[in-house]
């Protein structure tokens, strides 16, 4: 069950803040989930 989607680094410069510590997964329905 792998839920987790490789994603564009340039995804994570939008929100570079966060950059260090930053998780998140994209759902099937393409949904964005953040960890923070």
């Amino acid at each position: 069950m792998k839920k987790h989607t490789k994603v564009s680094v340039n995804y994570l410069e939008l929100i570079p803040k966060h950059r260090s510590s930053l998780e998140f997964s994209i759902g099937e329905q393409g949904e964005v989930t953040l960890f923070q």
